[in-house]
Order: structure tokens, then sequence, then C-alpha cells
């Protein structure tokens, strides 16, 4: 009487995934088990392993695995024996009573950065061996925080300057520089008697940062971080030092850096991104929120009149002031900047866009808070916003008919302006 049906096709597939005689010995792969990423992280709340996973011939199975680190036995295991420690330096570091896979290594915590290094897995059986290695990595990224800070030159001077009044109402020596004779030294030649100010202090980031020891050495860059990237993406000059001890590790640093805000695209912040290399580690850090600086850096405007001077208009602007990118806001933040344009006298308003474009009393415009450009200004609606003027639209102003000239004149000297514009347009 046969077996039943599904008792043999149970039967065929055990058979069929069962070792065989004449398979031989193999490691299949030595792996890191434990956190997210292909290293093991001094500090975190991981359980890390070593495993070496193997397969072998079911008449031969496997007696001892040996796994050693540098050619150096550490931690053997023996199938009818319990796991031992080899090396002293390994006491404490590895569990010998682990609740599973005893053949695996096992990592206890504490961690200790100097648990990276090439470890060889080795398996025997009585009629053969084999062996794989794994290359360790270990990350110690400090145990406190990195420091950076960011501040407005202005206010880091009346920190220094209340604490050194501080140290000398105590009668102590103050412990701050001397900010005068500081500037003074720079420039050279001053005696320290006048301030000179060669920085706009408001306008004026001072940048610092510290990092706890990291192991192994850190791969710092520092610069213009962006929200959308998360990420930084400009490098930036900020005389950063790496200063290693004597264990190994290192730490990065740089105080008192002096960046301008206008060197800042706006939404983005200063900020350092930490990597280690040969390992996916990345840490990327900016400083904690300050109101201040962030209006320093994102606050809008309208633009200024550069290009229009360059090309001989001339600008007024009055009930303004300015941000540190030299855009323009109103000084009353509920009112409006104005800025009036002008040729000079005996000079023609030439609109490369529309030759037959006139400005014989010039322009008026308006730039009201929070506004996104320049409006035609009309002093008869001093509240009502007007069209948006485009900068490309702008005139230049060459010799030529005075305004008040008459119109054949006028035509005939904006006929000549016009091509004197083209033609220096296509030698430019």
């Amino acid at each position: 009487m046969g077996l039943p049906r599904g008792a043999a096709l149970l039967a065929c597939l055990l058979a069929a995934l069962a070792p065989r005689p004449g398979l031989a010995l193999e490691i299949l792969q030595v792996s890191l088990e434990g956190g997210t990423d292909a290293y093991l992280e001094v500090g975190a709340r991981v359980d890390y392993a070593l495993n070496c996973d193997y397969r072998t011939p079911y008449d031969d199975p496997v007696k001892e695995v040996l796994w050693a680190r540098f050619g150096r036995p550490l931690y053997k295991w023996i199938a009818t024996g319990s796991p031992t420690v080899l090396d002293s330096a390994f006491l404490g570091l590895v569990d010998t009573a682990p609740a599973q896979d005893p053949h695996n290594l096992h990592f206890k915590a504490p961690l200790h950065y100097t648990l990276a290094g090439t470890y060889v897995c080795q398996v025997f059986t009585a009629a053969a061996s084999a062996n794989a290695s794994y290359t360790l990595s270990v990350v110690d990224g400090g145990s406190w925080p990195v420091t950076m800070t960011v501040q407005a030159l202005s206010k880091v001077k009346q920190e220094d300057a209340s604490a050194n009044s501080s140290s000398s109402s105590d009668g102590n020596v103050s412990g701050g520089r001397d900010q005068d004779k500081y500037e003074a030294d720079q420039l050279g030649g001053n005696d320290g008697d006048t301030e000179v100010a060669f920085e706009n202090e408001d306008c004026t980031l001072v940048w610092s940062l510290s990092t706890p020891a990291i192991y192994p050495r850190p791969n710092v860059t520092c610069g213009h971080y962006s929200f959308d990237h998360e990420d930084v993406v400009q490098r930036l000059p900020a005389g950063l030092t790496l200063h290693k001890y004597p264990n190994g590790s290192w730490t990065a640093a740089f105080d008192r850096t002096h960046i301008q805000v206008s060197s800042l695209p706006k939404n983005h912040r200063l900020g350092c991104s930490i990597r280690i290399p040969r390992t996916s580690y990345k840490k990327v850090i900016r400083p904690q929120d300050d109101l201040w600086v962030e209006s320093l850096i994102d606050t809008g405007g309208c633009p200024g009149f550069e290009h229009a001077r360059e090309m001989g208009v001339i600008v007024e602007i009055k009930e303004a002031t300015y941000t540190c990118r030299g855009d323009v806001l109103p000084a009353d933040r509920t009112g409006f900047a104005l800025a009036s344009l002008s040729c000079p006298e005996g000079h023609a308003a030439v609109f490369p866009n529309d030759p037959q474009g006139s400005w014989d009393d010039g322009l008026e415009l308006s730039c009201a808070e929070n506004d996104i450009g320049w409006r035609k200004y009309n002093p008869d609606e001093p509240g009502r916003l007007g069209d948006l003027v485009d900068p490309a639209s702008l005139p230049v102003c060459v010799l030529g008919a005075s305004g008040a000239a008459h119109n054949g004149g006028r035509l005939c000297s904006l006929t000549l302006a016009v091509t004197l514009v083209l033609c220096w347009l296509l030698r430019a």
C-alpha cells in the first residue's frame, strides 16, 4: 500500500531540499546585523552581531568556528562546548552566552571604537575548512552634541563689551580683546583713538563651530545650508581646523568667522555636514533658530537701481531704509518708499525695448513692505498700488534733446539715440 499523495509530495520536497553527500563546505556570507547602516555606532542602543552563514554536507557537520581579527584569534565556538574569548582585549565586549547562534560574534554594550578592523570567520568540519572576511567600520560621534553659533556682529560686540565692563567693575583684568585696538591693528597705522568701522556690524554674521571627539577622522564641509536639499550645497572658507587626540579621534572647530549677509542666498543658512569615509555616516547641522539672524538673511525688499544708474538715470530714493542686500524697504513699514527716476539735463530717455517710448517728466515709483517689486506711483492716489514696473523696461539716458524740445527735434534725437544704444549693445 503506497503513501497518501500529500505525504508523498512532502517526502519528495524534503528529499530535494536536504543536503546531499558530496556538497562542499561553503561560507555563504559574513554580515553585520543590527542598526540600519553597514557600520557599528558607539552609543547606539542596538544589539550588533557579526554573522557567519555557512552550508555543510549533512554527513560532515561543523565542529568549530573560529573568529580572528588582523590574524589574531579572538573567539572560538565548539559544537560540543561553550564559546571562549581568546583575546583578553575582547573580554566584556563579546557575549559568550548569546540567546541564539553562539557561533556568531555578538558584541556587548558599551561598545568601543577599537572594535573596528578586518574580521575573519573560519569554519571547520572533520573533512574540510573554509574562511571569509568582513571589514567592520566603527563610528564614534562623541558623547555630547556639536556646538554651532551664528550671531550678528553687532550683538557679539555688545556681549563682549558687557563682559569686559563686568570684569572691569569686579577689578579683574578683562579677558576680551580691545575692539578699537583690534580694528586698528587689522588696518595698520591707526593709534586706536578713533574707532575704525570696516564692516557693517548689523549685516555681518559671526560663525563658530566646535565638535566632540569623532572617530575615525571625519570630512567636515561648512557653507550654505539649503532648506530645499537639507544639506550644505556650497562650501565656504571658515578657517576650519582638525585636532587629533592620542586615542585616534578628531575634533573640528573654527571660531568667529565673519560672513557677509549679502553673500548668503535667501532661504539658506550657515551649516556644516559631517561625513566619515567608507561609511554611510552623515550628520548635517545648523545653529538654533535666531529670529534676528533669519530676518537679516530672508527679509525681502524692492531691488536697488544700480543698473539704471549705470545707464545714466538719476535715481532719488526717499522715505526708505535698506536691507543687508541693498534692497529697499519703506522707512515706515505701513507706508511706501518712493523713488524718482529722471535723466540729466540735456539728455533724453531711450527705451531699448520701445523706441517710441517717451519720458519727459521722469517716473515716480513706490515700494511697499512685502511687495514683490516697484510700482508706478500716482501722488493723487497715494494709497493705491500701481502697476508693477519691469526693471528691463527702464530707459537709458543719452545726450540729446531735452524734455522741453519740440516733438520733431525729439523724434530725431531719439532716433539717433536708439541707433547709438543699439550699436553699443551690439559691440558689448
